[in-house]
């Protein structure tokens, strides 16, 4: 059985820490689409293959002082 590998990959959050090294090795093999604030709208009903969600907490100092809140939003 011949192995087939993912067309395109969508990475929300692809221009942070996480996202953008995932952006760099995955491109090598993969079409990969980062997936930011700015392009979001473009992305909105595009298909991926695979989505990777390496967004992060922006409000990381809120939500750890505020754990029960953050959980509940």
């Amino acid at each position: 059985m011949k192995r087939t590998s993912p067309k395109t990959i969508g990475i929300l959050g692809g221009t942070g820490m996480l996202g953008s090294d995932l952006v760099t090795i995955l491109k090598k093999y993969f079409k990969v689409v980062p997936i930011t604030k700015l392009n979001y709208s473009k992305c909105v009903g595009k298909s991926f293959d695979i989505l990777i969600n390496a967004n992060g907490n922006s409000r990381r100092y809120w939500a750890n002082q505020n754990p029960v809140e953050d959980f509940s939003a």
